[in-house]
């Protein structure tokens, strides 16, 4: 006698594969995907009109991994929370070339916050053996920071330690704040390669460690620092140490960093034997406002110059 009960199950399931398949042929061919914490549904496909719930299911759902080179747009109303409070979970791990990037054209967002709760993991991570030739994590280009990319209260903000690979991360338009450690960690070794990264235009607010660790051995090419602004780090402002092993000039420029007190700096240069270009930065409130330890930056022809000091104990101190 025919089951029909077990006929009808195995059908479930046979339509459930077809269902997952099909879903995930839609994702090889497409490599925009969307999320949306306030309308979206783990259930749907992550397409505009379907967005997922949480970065987390995008990265790791069963449809995953995404393609290379592919974007996660973040859709929201102002102060959308993308955080734990929500469902969502960390680290994000970004691989393959991936980009995640506030997105208003979903919403009338202002502010895009991706808070860690305090979970102890770190917000973002790119993952160490991804290839990263031009991952971008960013806000909405906006001179008055009102379309930030918020990220709060994890480990740390993001992290990058390449292992045996190439990053070479862009960083803009994001505000990171109340890290228990370090708000950007780029950390090398002697197989790594990190190719001029790029942190431009962001806002560092009360992280516990340095507000940038910027190690670069492996380095092939020197990257850019540039108009951030950095407040009350629990260490120095903008740490910096290695060799870059291509060459080039490593640029901190137009940068504004106060408030790094009790014994830090705010740009601390240790053992870098590479050539810098630190001008036209403002440093206020800081025991040290450049630090320069184990290293002759100027024997490289490096320029320090046009640079602005208020108010800290010391001004270069070599």
């Amino acid at each position: 006698m025919l089951d029909y009960s077990t006929l009808f199950g195995d059908m479930i399931r046979v339509l459930i594969f077809l269902g997952v398949m099909l879903m995930m042929a839609g994702l090889a061919f497409s490599q925009d995907y969307y999320v949306d914490a306030e309308n979206g549904d783990d259930w749907n496909n992550g397409s505009p009109s379907a967005p997922w719930k949480t970065v987390n299911f995008a990265l790791t759902g069963p449809h995953a991994p995404l393609p290379a080179n592919s974007t996660i747009h973040l859709y929201g109303t102002s102060g959308v929370s993308y955080g734990v409070g929500n469902g969502d979970a960390f680290p994000w791990v970004l691989y393959s070339n991936m980009s995640i990037m506030a997105d208003n054209t979903g919403g009338s967002g202002t502010d895009w916050i991706v808070d860690a709760g305090g979970s102890g993991h770190n917000v973002i991570e790119l993952h160490p053996r991804g290839q990263f030739p031009s991952c971008v994590i960013k806000g909405i280009d906006d001179v008055n920071h009102l379309y930030d990319l918020i990220l709060r209260n994890g480990n740390h903000g993001i992290v990058i330690e390449p292992v045996g690979v190439i990053h070479a991360p862009t960083i803009e338009y994001c505000t990171i704040e109340n890290m228990s450690n370090e708000g950007i960690r780029i950390v090398g070794g002697a197989s790594s390669t990190t190719i001029g990264p790029v942190i431009n235009d962001n806002i560092f607010d009360a992280n516990g460690g340095h507000q940038i660790h910027y190690e670069v051995p492996g380095c092939l090419a020197a990257g850019t620092i540039e108009d951030n602004v950095f407040t009350s780090g629990g260490s120095h402002g903008i740490y910096l140490t290695g060799t870059p092993s291509g060459g080039g000039v490593t640029k901190i420029s137009g940068n504004n960093v106060s408030g790094n007190a009790g014994g830090y700096s705010g740009i601390f240069m240790e053992a870098f034997t590479g050539k810098v270009e630190c001008v036209d930065n403002i440093v206020n409130y800081c025991t040290f406002a450049i630090y320069i330890s184990s290293c002759d930056p100027w024997d490289q022809n490096s320029q320090i110059e046009n640079n602005h000091f208020t108010a800290s104990e010391s001004n270069v101190v070599y």
